[in-house]
């Protein structure tokens, strides 16, 4: 096992890797016929990045008024938000929102990020709204 850690299933056959950093990692098999003969296959798998998004903005806010909530860009990834208790006025498959906030009580932005490659990410942020 290279740039990685089996997680579960060893002795198996199935099991469940941890990758490492980004880069290139393998893995090896070696199945034993019951009369001793055996074979190895070993497998270079590619390890792509997942992004790590960080919301900033505003973590209580009046209202019935307006934040912006940002994550770093990344070329190339999508970006995805989702709100309670407010609006997205806009940015929506950006890096950043405007969200109107409701009425006076819980409320969260969430964002997926996902790479190029389909490794994605999803984070929450809770906001209080105050009247």
């Amino acid at each position: 096992m290279g740039n990685g850690t089996i997680t579960t299933g060893q002795g198996t056959n199935s099991i469940d890797v941890l990758w490492g950093s980004v880069g290139t990692g393998t893995v090896s098999i070696t199945q034993t016929s019951p009369s001793g003969c055996d074979s190895t296959v070993t497998d270079s798998i590619t390890i792509f990045y997942t992004p790590a998004p960080v919301i900033t903005g505003a973590d209580s806010i009046c209202e019935n008024n307006t934040a912006t909530y940002t994550v770093s860009a990344v070329g190339g990834d999508t970006y995805v938000w989702q709100v309670s208790n407010g609006t997205i006025l806009g940015g929506q498959s950006t890096n950043s929102v405007d969200i109107l906030w409701g009425t006076a009580g819980a409320g969260s932005v969430t964002i997926t990020q996902t790479s190029p490659f389909g490794c994605d990410s999803t984070v929450v942020k809770n906001v209080t709204v105050i009247y």
